[in-house]
């Protein structure tokens, strides 16, 4: 289930943003496609973590990586991060960075973090609120 996580939560966003993504450039798609995959593998980097322990890998469902409250209060804190940034960045750079860009981005760490956690949870218990 690990590697499916990654093309789940990408199909995912690309199904739910259809209409925002498609007004984005080629470049800013391709920047999406990565970060959707990446979130989508998110919560499970808790198996590199795990791994260093002495904790079986198999309860990596039950930390805190699998926790919608963790990933919420993540995403409040890339939404504050993009805040300060577009007031740091340039006239160039708030072009590059544009607000649609930042709301896709915004909404492909919630849509590919929780389509890992629901994934999941068609297999496995989760403590969705740890």
């Amino acid at each position: 289930m690990y590697i499916a996580h990654g093309p789940i939560s990408y199909i995912t966003n690309e199904l739910i943003q259809k209409k925002r993504i498609s007004k984005l450039s080629t470049h800013e798609k391709t920047i999406v496609l990565i970060l959707s995959i990446l979130f989508g593998v998110l919560p499970d980097a808790d198996l590199a973590i795990l791994s260093m322990t002495n904790t079986p890998v198999f309860l990596h469902h039950n930390v805190l990586t699998h926790s919608l409250t963790l990933y919420f209060l993540l995403w409040l804190f890339l939404v504050i991060f993009f805040e300060i940034l577009k007031k740091l960045l340039n006239k160039e750079g708030r072009k590059t960075l544009n607000d649609n860009l930042i709301k896709v981005i915004h909404h492909s760490f919630l849509i590919g973090t929780v389509s890992h956690l629901l994934a999941d949870s068609l297999f496995s218990s989760l403590s969705l609120f740890y």
